[in-house]
């Protein structure tokens, strides 16, 4: 099919989903209340992301910094990428989840029309980078995360017409379910690994690093008690910022346990759940934005 012919049977999935809704507004009104709970949860946690990585380039500074002054070593000025190649990969599970969470709210509003084309244009523009960049294929998380999100391209334009907003949801609920329940074991799984210890690790290289330099300097004699008092609480904070990043992730898997509650409320239009798991979903979104916020205003950095 040509983009002209999906374009043209989006468009008509978009007025058949909008003339329906007249018997079933209460089902728009929860999908258009889960879209925007999933826009915010992945908006948050790409935030958290983002902040983690700037934090890890900070710390690379510091240390190439010290290799040089202090330890006499070569003057390095490249950037090590594995703990951020880490954390793009994790992203990049985010942008296809917002991806869906565009094209759903596309989907229940007439007015939405370009956003709807445009959702549907770009989102498998990450598939293939996931695909590629989590460990090479197999049962990983990106290449479930790869099969998940065909449907956002696929089912939303090629489904019948006469369907409704609930089957839409409930043939997409399968793939969701699996890549958020693979998502949330990356994050931190039952034998102690995940994204969650890899922190850990960085947390802990980083105190081991910074109480060596404040060592360093302690025994140097031209430094001063006050740049020493400096060094001391600019290492605390810095520690600590991470620290607190890294237990701000402790609110994601709650939040992706009510997606999933109430995207399969919203497969069933007869559920008497659909509201109730939809704001709560909202709620839960808002509290994980909530703390994320409140990092980054205790650093003062921009959104």
């Amino acid at each position: 099919m040509t983009p002209s012919g999906l374009q043209a049977q989006a468009q008509a999935l978009v007025l058949a989903l909008s003339l329906s809704a007249c018997g079933s507004s209460l089902s728009v009104k929860n999908a258009e209340t889960f879209s925007r709970a999933l826009d915010t949860t992945t908006v948050a946690a790409d935030a958290g992301f983002r902040r983690l990585a700037d934090m890890d380039v900070a710390d690379q500074d510091v240390r190439a910094a010290d290799a040089f002054v202090f330890d006499g070593g070569a003057l390095n000025l490249a950037l090590d990428r594995s703990l951020l190649d880490e954390i793009e990969k994790r992203r990049a599970i985010l942008r296809a989840l917002h991806r869906y969470a565009d094209a759903l709210a596309a989907v229940v509003s007439i007015k939405d029309r370009d956003t709807l084309d445009a959702a549907l244009a770009h989102a498998g523009d990450d598939i293939g980078a996931v695909a590629a960049d989590f460990d090479g294929g197999g049962d990983d998380l990106a290449q479930t995360a790869s099969d998940a999100f065909r449907f956002i391209a696929v089912r939303l334009i090629a489904h019948d017409l006469d369907k409704k907003l609930a089957p839409i949801v409930r043939g997409a609920h399968g793939d969701l379910q699996r890549v958020v329940v693979q998502y949330k074991t990356d994050l931190r799984n039952d034998a102690g690994g995940g994204f969650i210890a890899l922190l850990d690790g960085a947390i802990a290289g980083q105190v081991a690093h910074r109480r060596k330099m404040l060592m360093v300097l302690r025994k140097d004699r031209r430094t001063d008690r006050e740049a020493l008092y400096d060094a001391v609480i600019k290492a605390r904070q810095d520690v600590r910022a991470l620290e607190r990043t890294r237990d701000a992730f402790d609110a994601l898997p709650p939040a992706l346990d009510s997606l999933l509650a109430a995207h399969a409320a919203l497969a069933e239009p007869a559920s008497s759940d659909a509201a109730a798991t939809a704001a709560l979903f909202a709620e839960d979104a808002r509290q994980l934005a909530a703390i994320f916020e409140d990092l980054r205003q205790d650093r003062n950095e921009t959104p």
